[in-house]
C-alpha cells in the first residue's frame, strides 16, 4: 500500500498548488490527477507524451 500512500500525497500536492503553476505543469497535473489508475503504471516519458507536453516539463510537477 506505501505506492497508494504515495500516489495520495502526490495528488493532494497537486491540488494545493495547481493554480501557481504554469500551463504546460497544468497540462501535467491535470493528466496526473484525471489517471491515477494508470499513472503508476507510465514512464516520464509516456506522461509527458500523453499529456501532450515535453519531457522536461513532466518532472516540476513530480519532484516540487
Amino acid at each position: 500500500m506505501k505506492e497508494k500512500s504515495q500516489l495520495t500525497n502526490l495528488q493532494t500536492e497537486i491540488q494545493t498548488r495547481y493554480d501557481s503553476l504554469s500551463k504546460r505543469l497544468k497540462q501535467v497535473a491535470k493528466y496526473i490527477l484525471d489517471n491515477s489508475d494508470s499513472i503508476v503504471f507510465d514512464t516520464v516519458a509516456v506522461i509527458a507524451e500523453k499529456a501532450d507536453v515535453l519531457l522536461n516539463s513532466v518532472f516540476p510537477v513530480l519532484t516540487k
